[in-house]
Formats: C-alpha cells, sequence, structure tokens
C-alpha cells in the first residue's frame, strides 16, 4: 500500500513538472502578441502599414527637423534672369547710346556742351550678378577724349556694384497700378554703394513688365532719425509707343526723382523689353536748392545688336 501511494504522488509531481512550462510560454507569447498588436494598430491608424512605434516617432522627429530648417532659411529676392534688362540676353548682347548734355550758369546760360557715345557689352551673368564692358568717347569743346574699355560688374537685383547685405520680406500690397489694383511683393534690401550703408524698398510684380514697379533708395544713418528717400524710381505708363530703328515698339516710361541737399532732379525714361539694357530714350533735368536749373542732358539709342560682331569684339580686344 505504501508503494502504491509513493507511485500516485510521483505521477502527480511529474504531471505538474511538465505542464507548468507551458502555462509560462503560453502566457508570454500572449503578452508579446498583444503588444504587437498595439504597436500595429497604433501605426496603421498613422501610416497605414506596420513599422515599430520608435521608426515611426523617429520619421516625425526627421519632418518637424525638416520644417524647423525651412523655417530658419532666410527668404532672398533673386530678380529671375530673363525679367532683367541685361541678363535676360545672352553674352555678346550690346548696344551703343549718346548722352548729350548741357551745363547752365546761374543767369540760365549754357556754359557748357558735351557729348558722349558710349559702347556697352554683356559680358558675362550669373544667378545674382552680370558684368559689362564699356567704353565711353566725350566731344567737348573741339575735342575728343577716347577713353578705354572698362569692366563692371553689378548685382542683378540692385544694378549696383555693392554687396548686398541683407534682405526681407515684407508683407504684400495691393497697388494701384494704371487703375488697376495689384498685388505686389514689398522687399527690402541692404547694400553698400562706395562708402555709404543703403537701404532699397522694392515693389515686385513678377506678371507685369518691367517687374520692379517702385524703388525707393535712401541712405542708413547711425542714429535714429528716419532718413528721407534719396531716389524713387516708378513705372508711369506701362505701354507707351516708341520708334526703334523704323519700327514701332511697345515700350514703357519711369520716372526718376532725386532729392539731394544741394539740390534734386528729374529722368524720365523709356524701356523697352527687347533691346539690351532696357532704356531706349531718357531725358533729364538738374535742380539747385533754389530750384534753379543747373544741367540737363538726353539719352538716345544709336544701334544694337543681340550678337556682339567681329569689328566690336575687336575693338574691346
Amino acid at each position: 500500500m505504501f508503494r502504491h501511494l509513493r507511485n500516485l504522488i510521483l505521477l502527480v509531481f511529474l504531471l505538474l513538472f511538465s505542464n507548468a512550462p507551458t502555462c509560462f510560454d503560453q502566457s508570454v507569447y500572449a503578452q508579446e502578441s498583444k503588444e504587437e498588436s498595439v504597436v500595429a494598430s497604433t501605426t496603421n491608424a498613422k501610416t497605414g502599414d506596420v513599422r515599430p512605434v520608435s521608426e515611426s516617432s523617429a520619421g516625425g522627429e526627421e519632418a518637424t527637423a525638416e520644417g524647423a530648417k525651412q523655417q530658419q532659411t532666410p527668404a532672398r529676392f533673386v530678380l529671375p534672369a530673363e525679367q532683367h534688362a541685361w541678363a535676360n540676353f545672352q553674352p555678346g548682347a550690346w548696344r551703343e547710346v549718346r548722352i548729350t548734355t548741357e551745363t547752365f550758369n546761374s543767369r540760365g546760360k549754357v556754359i557748357n556742351r558735351s557729348v558722349t557715345t558710349q559702347k556697352e557689352i554683356l559680358k558675362a551673368k550669373s544667378e545674382e550678378t552680370y558684368s559689362l564692358d564699356l567704353q565711353a568717347t566725350v566731344d567737348l569743346i573741339g575735342k575728343r577724349i577716347v577713353g578705354d574699355w572698362k569692366q563692371r560688374v553689378l548685382k542683378l537685383a540692385t544694378n549696383r556694384a555693392g554687396e548686398i547685405t541683407g534682405m526681407q520680406k515684407k508683407e504684400n500690397q495691393i497697388i494701384s497700378y494704371e487703375g488697376e489694383e495689384v498685388e505686389c511683393e514689398i522687399w527690402e534690401l541692404r547694400y553698400l554703394d562706395d562708402s555709404r550703408q543703403m537701404v532699397d524698398r522694392i515693389v515686385y510684380s513678377p506678371q507685369r513688365y518691367p517687374f520692379v514697379i517702385r524703388r525707393d533708395s535712401k541712405e542708413i544713418q547711425d542714429d535714429s532719425q528716419a532718413q528721407p528717400v534719396e531716389e524713387q524710381v516708378e513705372v508711369i505708363a506701362s505701354t507707351i509707343p516708341f520708334v526703334i530703328e523704323g519700327k514701332m515698339t511697345m515700350c514703357c516710361s519711369q520716372r526718376t526723382t532725386r532729392r539731394r541737399a544741394k539740390g534734386n532732379g528729374l529722368r524720365v525714361t523709356f524701356l523697352a523689353p527687347t533691346v539690351p539694357g532696357g532704356e531706349v530714350a531718357a531725358w533729364s533735368s538738374d535742380f539747385d536748392s533754389q530750384r534753379q536749373l543747373t544741367r540737363w542732358s538726353t539719352f538716345e539709342l544709336i544701334s544694337y545688336g543681340l550678337a556682339i560682331s567681329p569689328q566690336l569684339d575687336e575693338e574691346r580686344r
């Protein structure tokens, strides 16, 4: 009897020992299956595929970092080449112009007259700059002075040589343009002009020639006082006919007003998108602080070309 009792206890012990691991394994797998189900359902709700939560979080962090990078990148005003008076053409495009100037004395009599013939050739262009080769011949008091060829490298955004030191995009504005309401971009550009710090306020319309509808320029002073605008360039008419080499051509008209302590100046310009440099004719007058006329001049296009001629290329070498 004792032997039967011992065998029964041994049998029970073996049964318990053999079942224990099976119960433990099932509970572990059940827990892992539950966790995978949670991961899958969470991921599916967001992306539609099964990925670990850590991978999904990493993707979100990368997207956030990319968005922050874009927000930190400052906006830049880059005038497209096709909207610039020179960069719209290929290197080798040229024009020849004549500038006639008369100077007056205090009694309003002409005391000096000069005629300058200037040749300009587009030498190169890049995303933000362009370079010109220029040569001027001046006829003054019966003498002719033939200048050497010189090169100028200018910025597309300012048409000046000085470095651009900063730019800021302002809120767009609706302006009245020839009786029509037009939404324009507003930009402020800071740059160097010789030893002066300058700032331009630009009103830009990418759909309307000449694209920069208005530009106000003034010097930045160290003091906090607001400085008056020194020069204002604005479009006053967008569709004006003008004869260029015997053909009626569509032009626009700009007015430039210059204000200086010693006097003011006024210039009216005709621009044509088909001519390198844009300007085809201009008239300007300068006055002293008493509004007395001191000088005036005319600007006229003599000829132009879209590719440099062998003769002109030889002249500049």
